[in-house]
């Protein structure tokens, strides 16, 4: 219904009809706000109405503040999500949802973290107050939610924090805030964080997914016989990454040399491919992993199999991993012949419903209109019922969508009832979306995805 009416009011209004564009938008908020049952905890329902909301400005801000009076008080997640959506348009709501974020610190739950986070996004008031919450807070049960928040915010200052707080020893959480948000780094400083060794070490492979340089590219290849298990399975990720010629070259010689079966786990070779040794499962080495990014021939045929195995695959250290995920990497990381690969993978007869949500979303990592048709003709197809995982399939494509499409007047992101009518009602709406939208896509990062990280 919002997308419905933002749609018609896209186009300007003469000065005299400005009036009649506030009451039709404000209109759809209420109808939203009114229709929102439970499903607070949901972030990218939440990231759509806060989009809308901020298009629409302050004309939805009366409607928000009525819902939020007549909310129950047995019910203060609905009170936050709507002040939080409120704090995108209202001072006071934006020190209201930062006070519930500090009153979480200590308490067992963090819905207003997680959502000041998501606001942070958009608002400057709400990343700074991330950014003070990282600094000050000594709760390790908040970290977690804490570091995503900044995440999501994008604080790009609290990398220097971050990297204070490392000692020896795996943290994924702070690798993978450090790996996020490293965007901006100086080059020099990730090469000395490379060389450092230990756990600033790792980060600095991790910030080095963003920098191409022929210092940090040999650094990393130097660190490969220095380093074992995650720490050496991170290195080679990121020269698959970040690596150029020499890269390829260290890494052939690397994978020539030794199986390592301590981080690859134990392996066979069977009628050209691998596999985790006495089962059918596709075994991945890392290395062709990175080899297959820097165009290496035989280990994209090696990926390209594993990923049409319909089976989850192993990867690292006992790491397993499904195949739809692959083919989602296969796109995220622009793979030689991504696209034809990706696009024959969502066509194809047979594929289940994983399979081809996951190679859709490979292609709208490549910004491909087939990626956002793709998913809008899964949404609207018949599913077998031997398919047991398209419920699942079908809420991810919706949220792949919202993921990576930032128009605000995109089609509202709807919760499913279970029934194909309601998926086939998504699917239309935004086929119908796309068809008229082709031109003026905003094409846009999705929100941070753990497995997508700590892969770049």
């Amino acid at each position: 219904m919002l997308a419905t009416v933002m749609g018609c009011v896209s186009q300007p209004y003469p000065a005299e009809d400005r009036t009649l564009a506030n009451a039709v938008e404000v209109g759809a908020v209420r109808i939203r706000v009114e229709e929102l049952e439970a499903h607070y905890d949901n972030l990218v329902l939440f990231d759509d109405l806060r989009d809308k909301v901020a298009s629409i400005g302050a004309p939805a801000a009366p409607v928000l503040k009525m819902a939020i009076a007549k909310a129950d008080n047995s019910n203060p997640q609905r009170t936050i999500f709507l002040t939080a959506l409120l704090a995108i348009l209202d001072d006071l709501a934006m020190d209201a949802l930062i006070a519930a974020a500090v009153g979480e610190v200590d308490s067992p739950d963090s819905p207003a973290i997680k959502l000041l986070g998501r606001v942070g996004a958009i608002k400057t008031k709400a990343r700074e107050e991330i950014q003070r919450l990282t600094l000050e807070s000594t709760n390790p049960l908040r970290e977690r939610d804490i570091v995503h928040a900044a995440i999501d915010a994008g604080c790009l200052g609290c990398v220097a924090h971050f990297i204070e707080r490392l000692e020896d020893g795996r943290n994924n959480l702070l690798y993978h805030a450090i790996g996020t948000l490293a965007r901006n780094m100086p080059k020099s400083e990730v090469l000395a964080m490379i060389e450092s060794g230990g756990a600033l070490g790792d980060a600095g492979a991790f910030a080095a997914r963003w920098s191409v340089d022929s210092k940090i590219e040999s650094a990393l290849i130097e660190r490969l016989d220095k380093v074992q298990g995650w720490s050496w399975i991170w290195t080679v990720e990121s020269l698959g990454a970040v690596g150029g010629k020499k890269a390829l070259e260290a890494l052939r010689r690397d994978y020539l040399a030794s199986p390592r079966e301590e981080v690859t786990g134990p392996r066979e070779r069977r009628n050209g491919m691998w596999y985790r040794r006495g089962t059918d499962n596709p075994s991945i080495d890392v290395r062709e992993w990175a080899l297959a990014r820097l165009g290496d021939a035989d280990s994209l045929d090696l990926i390209r199999f594993a990923m049409s195995s319909e089976r989850f695959c192993h990867y690292g250290l006992n790491k397993q991993i499904w195949a739809h995920k692959l083919s989602e990497q296969f796109g995220a990381w622009a793979m030689p012949g991504a696209e034809e690969t990706l696009q024959l993978m969502t066509n194809g007869l047979g594929r289940s419903s994983s399979e081809r949500q996951g190679a859709a979303r490979g292609l709208c990592w490549l910004k491909k209109l087939e990626g956002l048709y793709a998913l809008a003709r899964l949404l609207n197809q018949d599913h077998p019922k031997t398919d047991l995982e398209w419920d699942r399939s079908l809420v991810r494509a919706q949220d792949t969508l919202h993921s990576f499409v930032g128009n605000a007047n995109r089609p509202d992101y709807e919760i499913f009832d279970g029934t194909e009518g309601a998926y086939r009602k998504v699917g239309m709406a935004w086929t119908e979306w796309i068809r008229r939208n082709e031109q003026a896509i905003q094409w846009r990062r999705p929100s941070h995805d753990g497995l997508v990280v700590l892969w770049w």
